[in-house]
């Protein structure tokens, strides 16, 4: 059986060969995708860590407290509201030394 196997390994050389470099290049593709993505993936996490770096604490509001203002529908159904008390409040909490309120949509 393996005289066999070998036998016919040297006479389709050709064969061979191709199938070789049909699982190279399989291989070389996968393995460039999973660089290529980690590459990609880290970069966006790093680009997004950019806008936090003198950022201790966030707060944000949770979607149980969503206000539903869309009334005549022409806007977006729910809008998260912190209201402008809350950034005072947390600006006269004792270790707090700046306050920024943003907003973001």
């Amino acid at each position: 059986m393996f005289r066999t196997a070998l036998r016919n390994v040297l006479a389709h050389k050709a064969r061979l060969l191709m199938t070789v470099l049909a699982v190279m290049l399989g291989v070389a593709f996968v393995s460039g995708t999973l660089v290529f993505t980690s590459t990609i993936s880290s970069a966006l996490q790093k680009s997004s860590e950019k806008g936090f770096t003198n950022t201790d604490i966030a707060i944000t509001p949770s979607d149980s407290s969503a206000n539903n203002h869309n009334k005549d529908g022409d806007g977006p159904s729910d809008w998260h509201e912190l209201p402008q008390s809350l950034l005072k409040k947390v600006a006269k909490t004792p270790g707090v030394d700046q306050v920024t309120g943003t907003v973001s949509g």
